[in-house]
């Protein structure tokens, strides 16, 4: 169970580093 509890945090945390390089070019238009 602490596995998949740990793979399912893993695979947060990797989404939201996705979304985030995807939407740096977006935050970066808008402070310019």
């Amino acid at each position: 169970m602490q596995i998949l509890l740990k793979y399912n945090k893993i695979k947060k945390i990797m989404e939201f580093l996705i979304k985030n390089i995807k939407g740096e070019d977006k935050i970066y238009e808008t402070y310019r």
